[in-house]
């Protein structure tokens, strides 16, 4: 079971799978804005 974690996270660079984080979290944060927004403009 570890050994195909450690073949899957290998081939990534940590630098890349960093960016993939910062990426996920930054269109999270706009889908969170939107959301909230909505939330305001029905009440």
């Amino acid at each position: 079971m570890s050994q195909t974690k450690n073949n899957q996270t290998s081939g990534i660079p940590q630098w890349q799978s960093n960016k993939m984080k910062s990426l996920i979290t930054e269109r999270w944060q706009e889908v969170w804005e939107i959301v909230e927004a909505r939330k305001k403009a029905k009440d």
